[in-house]
């Protein structure tokens, strides 16, 4: 293997510890950060396609346009995570932690969300359309406005969300 990327004093590596990196506009398609610590990191606009980012902790990271479609994102750390029109489609996030991220106009088709955590969330003006979320915890999560068609809501926790369909 060779050197490692270097973006603003950071080593995109697995394991790599850069708290409030900006890394803005960066390009990280098929990179492995699994395990980082990306706490507070800037991310927005980031092209994180097909990224191998489980168990990474971008808790309190902005990811506003980021593309993640078809990342690994299992056992993230991403509690109150900025993902406004973030790109999700296709990614794997189960278990990951949302709790109180921010998900407006965000795109999670097709996602893999069993038992991920969505305390607090807000998923305002969100593509739902057939994400699969078996298990997820949505206790006081905010839905507005989101497409939920063929989503999977199977053994979902609901308590206190707002737009939740209680019906499914």
């Amino acid at each position: 293997m060779g050197t490692p990327l270097v973006i603003n004093g950071c080593e995109i590596k697995p394991k790599t510890v850069c708290h409030n990196v900006d890394l803005r506009h960066a390009q990280l398609k098929q990179v492995d950060l699994s395990g980082a610590d990306l706490r507070g990191a800037n991310l927005m606009n980031a092209d994180l396609r097909h990224a191998n980012l489980r168990g990474i902790n971008l808790s309190g990271a902005k990811l506003d346009g980021a593309r993640l479609q078809m990342a690994f994102l299992q056992v993230a750390n991403l509690k109150g995570a900025s993902l406004h029109g973030t790109n999700l489609e296709f990614a794997r996030i189960t278990k990951a932690d949302l709790s109180d991220a921010d998900l407006t106009a965000a795109n999670l088709e097709m996602v893999w969300a069993k038992r991920t955590q969505f305390v607090g969330a807000r998923l305002i003006a969100t593509n739902l359309q057939e994400a699969k979320l078996y298990e997820a915890n949505l206790k006081n999560a905010v839905l507005e406005g989101t497409r939920n068609k063929f989503t999977i809501f199977q053994d979902a926790y609901m308590e206190g969300c707002q737009g939740c369909p209680f019906d499914w």
